[in-house]
């Protein structure tokens, strides 16, 4: 009877193993994606309003955003940011985070998303982006700005 329960419980710390191995892999790669994503965010966003050009945007740019959104549609966003807003002071805050599947073996998609505080001359915005991490790279998915002074 004993050599009939062994093979299942060697299958069982087997799976136990495993199942530790994924949590402390996602454990240890969280902040690391955290961090890089948030670091790219801010820079990202720095870039662009300080430019006033979407080019930092298109260099990192995944093919959902090209196909969801028109390039020309974002740059006039920015104009009429800049127009409405004033002149871009300083980011504010950032808030959000990187999502890891449960299961990052069988495929499952990390991705991020931030919201960062933005401080204009006459009003205040916020700066939403995705992004998604493919081959080792964080690529933008989603970028707008966000303000009461924006709406109609």
């Amino acid at each position: 009877m004993n050599n009939q329960r062994l093979p299942l419980i060697a299958g069982l710390i087997l799976l136990l193993a495993l199942a530790v191995a994924v949590v402390g892999w996602s454990l240890v790669r969280k902040p690391q994606l955290d961090s890089s994503s948030s670091e790219l965010a801010v820079t990202l966003t720095t870039a662009i309003l300080r430019s006033g050009s979407t080019d930092q945007l298109l260099a990192i740019a995944h093919p959902t955003l090209i196909q969801n959104t028109r390039i020309e549609t974002i740059q006039a966003q920015l104009t009429m940011v800049s127009f409405r807003l004033g002149g871009w002071n300083s980011v504010d805050t950032i808030s959000g985070t990187a999502s890891l599947p449960l299961l990052p073996f069988l495929g499952g998609v990390t991705t991020a998303s931030y919201e960062i505080g933005l401080s204009y001359v006459d009003a205040p915005a916020k700066a939403v982006i995705e992004m998604i991490y493919e081959q080792g790279n964080w690529y933008v998915t989603s970028f707008n700005i966000d303000s009461e002074r924006l709406l109609p």
